[in-house]
């Protein structure tokens, strides 16, 4: 498979997950605003390749929180994936 197949494979998984998140929670669970998926942030937090917690905010409130979780996470030796709805779902963007 080619990395530009490969990559277009993700990235539409990606969407139909955070999709599927928005859809599951409906409400930040920081603010309670409505959460559409072009402004959903999904933050899968790892360690050691094991999946250890799965989270979704409004983008406000990741933005407004994210530097401190990183840093936190980090010095325990935890790592963090995030899939942002502003990227996936630029217009243009497919």
């Amino acid at each position: 498979m080619t990395p530009e197949v490969e990559s277009g494979m993700e990235r539409i998984v990606k969407r139909n997950m955070l999709k599927y998140q928005v859809a599951q929670t409906m409400f930040c669970p920081y603010c309670h605003a409505c959460l559409d998926t072009e402004r959903a942030v999904s933050v899968d937090v790892m360690r050691s390749d094991k999946l250890i917690a799965s989270k979704i905010a409004c983008a406000e409130c990741w933005d407004r929180g994210k530097e401190r979780l990183n840093a936190m996470l980090q010095a325990n030796g935890y790592t963090i994936d995030v899939t942002d709805g502003r990227e996936l779902f630029k217009r243009g963007a497919r």
